[in-house]
């Protein structure tokens, strides 16, 4: 599966201002939490969340790298555990959730997706960014949702579509969602 996904041709598309606090759920290696970092610094915070070890490890040595130590906070969870994130109630202004839908059954992404909106300030922003359906090998462990089904599957959990965001990639697409009344 190659990408033709820019991080911060994405980026450049966000309501991001210095200083907002964003969580970057299934954060890997930091394809995004980098370039949100550079957006937001310099008083501004990414959360990095991911459930393997070797991948924070690997946002922070890049994060050292570009002097944004400071703007970036790792933390290792399994996002699928209800309060996964530790954070307070309407505290954050963004979360995304970058190719990591696509991975969770039915059950999971309901959990990953009411955990984002209990987080989520009421002017908050949700990015979920997801791979076109036919560019993912067929896996009985995937769960992908074609954009139009995943529109449903946000408005179920209690967002509305405020956008979709228009991109160069081929291979992905992406919504930007806020909060219900």
């Amino acid at each position: 599966m190659l990408s033709d996904l820019h991080p911060e041709e994405l980026v450049s598309k966000l309501p991001l201002e210095p200083g907002m606090q964003i969580v970057d759920f299934g954060c890997g290696t930091g394809f995004l939490t980098l370039p949100l970092a550079q957006k937001i610094s310099p008083n501004g915070r990414v959360l990095a969340i991911d459930i393997v070890p070797e991948y924070l490890e690997t946002v922070r040595l890049k994060a050292n790298n570009q002097k944004l130590g400071y703007s970036i906070v790792t933390k290792c969870a399994d996002l699928t555990a209800p309060e996964a994130t530790g954070l307070n109630q309407a505290s954050i202004g963004g979360a995304i959730m970058a190719n990591i839908l696509f991975q969770n059954n039915e059950t999971d992404k309901k959990t990953l997706l009411a955990e984002a909106k209990r987080i989520l300030r009421p002017d908050g922003f949700l990015l979920v960014v997801e791979w076109q359906i036919t560019d993912l090998p067929p896996d009985e462990h995937l769960y992908p949702l074609t954009k139009d089904d995943m529109i449903k599957f946000l408005e179920e959990a209690g967002f509305t579509l405020t956008k979709e965001l228009s991109l160069s990639s081929t291979t992905h697409w992406a919504l930007l969602c806020s909060k219900s009344e």
